[in-house]
């Protein structure tokens, strides 16, 4: 974000924080203020409503008391004289009176006359029979202790609210004793409601709390209407307030709930005066924003607008040489100046980092040995061409992957235990032969040598490596090794091979003139049978351990290797395809001929189909042998895989020993791959394996090549 944007954004953030603080203010004192006096205004309607409703139980009471003071109804109680019904109890009289009920009780509670009247309808209806369950001695409706006593207030029915008031009868004197007691009732309903609502000019609601439907709005509100609070208010939303009042019945117990909403005029005035009032603070702010960002405009920014473009001007050129142009002597002209003077510096350290990072880079892409740095995780985060070579990676592919991709599983935690060591002792440490894996998957070895990286505060960030391929040194070094096995095995095996063979072959040969007899048992003839197969099956033994010993020098001649490679499967072609082993070859079509004994090779090449033929048929999945040569680092390479079991590792370094088999009795003599090995090296050749167990192996046989020449 540039100067002037920020500059803008600064004068816009101050005027929101003044609105926004004008706002706070706003509602905290003047909208406040404001919410108080319509919750006090929504509280005195309320007030009102009570006042009016108690007005109608007043009049209800009044209504009573002057029926209940009359001689006429004190001597109707005593002697239910019908003339009394006739004259005054007519349906006339409900509608002239706005009652509902009215009922005569004798002084033991006995109703004398009980009436209801729909004044709805205009006409009589049941008297609620449920209401009799009040009209009994026990009830607070006949049980009057004194002549002036009286009752009002709330009765809930199943079905409906009743207003009801309750008086002794007396004479006109107001006069004793009590003869019985007048209860008379209107109908709280809807029509009732609405009365008292146009009295008012409230908006009212009414919802009983024995009701099973009951609104959640009304039990939410329940519990905040108490004896010390009769009267809840609250607000809903911007536009509404309600004020809720509790209402209980004749026996002292919750029975409605009574809402009123009001219109949050009040409120809507203050928000529109707030509103107002907000408009002319960001306008005058608005205004002086614009005046103060012109000025600064002016003064300061289009000058340091001017140096910015000259200074990426520079950074596009490239050239530090380039200087800022200084056109005055306040503060942003000694910007300029400190500016000039930096890119002089710059201009210095450019010149002698150049030189360094030549003379470094130079070193690390001449040296032959691999150089990485990692960090503490173990990525790595730079690798000169040597490093990159000897894993078999294109140039920068290797940054950012991990030391563990490239190292082979067993010799990790070895790698761990210098890093560790490295980093705590901080000094350097090595590791001797460590195994690699290139890219193609090939197998290497490594000496390594693992330096602390420092950061510039002399912490140890990362870890600098050294790694020297030893490769064909150990390649050599394991060759040796198994020369000097085999020759003195060959030396031994031929020893026991000419031991045994005078015996096997009397044993063997007695063994067939005693079967060709005709005077022996046939039980004899199976039991020499026998012994002249194992004899025979020995001997074959004694033969492999000559061949194996004799060691004798190959007979070479230039050879089409594709032409060998494609025999060679033909002679076991039909075994292969009878086990349903698929067969896949990709043959370099451009392959010199070699000088090697066309035998000897083949043989080579045919124990290993064999052995991936056994391998296959330990493993459940479709067999698969695919055969390719190429070329490569002057040797020709012939591999072979199949996508058997695989080999062990714990047996990998045993494979070409001579007697190693993993056959069962009697189904191999462990000279096959040793064998092979000694005629591959009588070539001058290499040969080894890589494996990865349940996947398969790949046997590789490296022949050199000569004078390049193509067929």
């Amino acid at each position: 974000m540039s100067l002037r944007a920020k500059t803008v954004a600064i004068a816009i953030a101050v005027l929101v924080v003044i609105v926004v603080l004008v706002c706070a203010m706003s509602e905290l004192f003047l909208v406040r203020s404001f919410v108080q006096l319509e919750r006090q205004n929504a509280l005195r309607n309320m007030q009102r409503v009570l006042l009016a409703l108690d007005e109608r139980l007043v009049f209800l009471d009044t209504t009573v008391k002057d029926w209940a003071w009359w001689d006429d109804t004190y001597n109707f109680v005593q002697s239910h004289d019908h003339s009394y019904i006739q004259a005054n109890l007519v349906d006339s009289t409900f509608a002239t009176l706005g009652v509902s009920i009215i009922a005569f009780a004798n002084r033991s509670g006995e109703v004398v006359f009980s009436k209801a009247y729909d004044l709805g309808r205009m006409e009589e209806m049941s008297f609620p029979q449920e209401f009799y369950d009040h009209l009994k001695p026990s009830s607070p409706l006949l049980n009057h202790a004194t002549l002036e006593s009286g009752v009002k207030g709330i009765l809930l029915l199943s079905d409906r609210v009743l207003l009801v008031a309750s008086r002794p009868v007396l004479t006109s004197e107001r006069q004793g004793p009590i003869e019985g007691t007048l209860v008379m009732g209107s109908f709280f309903d809807v029509r009732t409601l609405e009365d008292i609502s146009d009295r008012v000019k409230v908006d009212l609601h009414m919802s009983r709390l024995d009701d099973a439907d009951i609104s959640s709005e009304f039990k939410e509100i329940l519990p905040k209407v108490t004896n010390v609070n009769p009267i809840y208010v609250t607000e809903h939303g911007r536009y509404d307030v309600s004020a809720y009042a509790l209402l209980r019945d004749l026996y002292n117990q919750p029975a409605l709930v009574l809402k009123a909403d009001i219109p949050r005029e009040i409120y809507a005035y203050a928000r529109t005066a707030v509103g107002a009032f907000l408009l002319y603070i960001l306008a005058a702010g608005f205004i002086s924003a614009v005046l103060a960002l012109f000025f600064l405009d002016r003064m300061v920014l289009s000058r340091l607008a001017e140096l910015k473009n000259a200074a990426v001007r520079i950074g596009k050129d490239m050239d530090v040489s380039q200087r800022l142009p200084v056109t005055s002597n306040d503060e942003i002209g000694g910007l300029a100046r400190t500016i000039n003077l930096m890119l002089t510096r710059i201009e210095e350290g450019q010149v002698a980092l150049a030189d360094s990072e030549a003379k470094y880079r130079t070193i690390l892409d001449e040296m032959q040995e691999g150089y990485l740095e990692l960090d503490l995780v173990g990525s790595i985060i730079f690798c000169n061409d040597a490093a990159c070579q000897i894993l078999g990676y294109p140039q920068g592919e290797l940054i950012g992957t991990h030391f563990r991709a490239h190292v082979h599983p067993d010799d990790v935690m070895a790698i761990y235990q210098i890093a560790k060591h490295t980093r705590e002792a901080k000094e350097p440490s090595n590791l001797s032969s460590c195994r690699f894996l290139r890219r193609n998957g090939t197998l290497g070895y490594a000496d390594i040598h693992l330096h602390p990286k420092r950061s510039k505060d002399g912490i140890i960030d990362g870890f600098r490596v050294l790694a020297r391929d030893i490769t064909k040194r150990k390649l050599l070094e394991q060759q040796m090794i198994t020369a000097g096995r085999l020759a003195i095995t060959g030396e031994l095996a031929a020893g026991i091979a000419h031991e045994l063979n005078n015996p096997l072959t009397g044993v063997i040969g007695y063994a067939q003139l005693l079967v060709a007899r005709a005077d022996l048992p046939v039980d004899v003839k199976e039991d020499l049978s026998k012994i002249q197969t194992e004899g025979q099956r020995a001997a074959k033994l004694v033969r492999d351990l000559l061949t194996f010993s004799r060691q004798a020098q190959p007979k070479k001649q230039l050879v089409d290797i594709n032409e060998l490679v494609q025999k060679t499967l033909e002679l076991w072609s039909y075994a292969l395809a009878q086990k349903g082993i698929e067969v896949e070859t990709k043959l370099s079509p451009e392959m010199p001929r070699i000088l090697i004994d066309y035998n000897q090779i083949q043989q080579v090449l045919l124990n290993i189909v064999i052995n991936a033929e056994q391998a296959l048929g330990q493993s459940n999945r479709h067999g698969k042998i695919a055969v390719e040569t190429g070329l490569r680092d002057g040797y020709v390479v012939i591999a072979i895989s199949d996508n058997g079991i695989g080999i062990p590792e714990d047996i990998s370094d045993k494979v070409f020993q001579p007697f190693f088999t993993t056959k069962g009795v009697g189904e191999g003599t462990g000279l096959g791959l040793s064998v092979c090995h000694g005629i591959v090296m009588a070539h001058d050749g290499r040969i080894y394996f890589h494996s990865k167990p349940g996947e398969g192996t790949t046997f590789f046989v490296e022949l050199p090549a000569i004078n390049s020449a193509v067929v």
